[in-house]
């Protein structure tokens, strides 16, 4: 996810998913200032139904078997999960990102072909 505004956007939390067969470990490395080439572009939802506003992010994915290539960056924190299962990792809004700056959650699993997702929750100066 890359940021476009130009105030200010606040992640609050992440939540990761596999579905990992077995006791395999999922590893989500969460990265900052990485490029990402590749991937399919999609459109983040915005949680006030009630809004016309837009989110002012761009958002690639590999949509479950597009190449997304990540170079670069910096590592924030990694997560591993065990078999299927999901946990939440809260910033308490405290990543702050500026225009141009980007996040990333790369996910690598033990068993080719296992479904992985990331949500990223988050919000957005006016």
């Amino acid at each position: 996810m890359t940021y476009t505004g130009n105030d200010n956007l606040f992640i609050k939390k992440v939540i990761v998913c596999t579905e990992e067969p077995g006791t395999g470990l999922t590893r989500f490395g969460f990265k900052t200032d990485s490029t990402c080439s590749g991937g399919v572009s999609t459109t983040a939802i915005n949680l006030n139904r009630s809004s016309a506003i837009t989110s002012e992010t761009t958002i690639l994915e590999n949509g479950d078997g597009t190449t997304l290539n990540v170079t670069g960056g910096f590592s924030v924190t990694t997560i591993r999960l065990a078999g299927p299962g999901t946990y939440e990792v809260g910033f308490k809004n405290a990543y702050i990102m500026s225009k141009n700056d980007s996040f990333v959650v790369n996910a690598v699993a033990a068993t080719a072909g296992t479904k992985t997702r990331a949500t990223i929750l988050y919000f957005e100066e006016e």
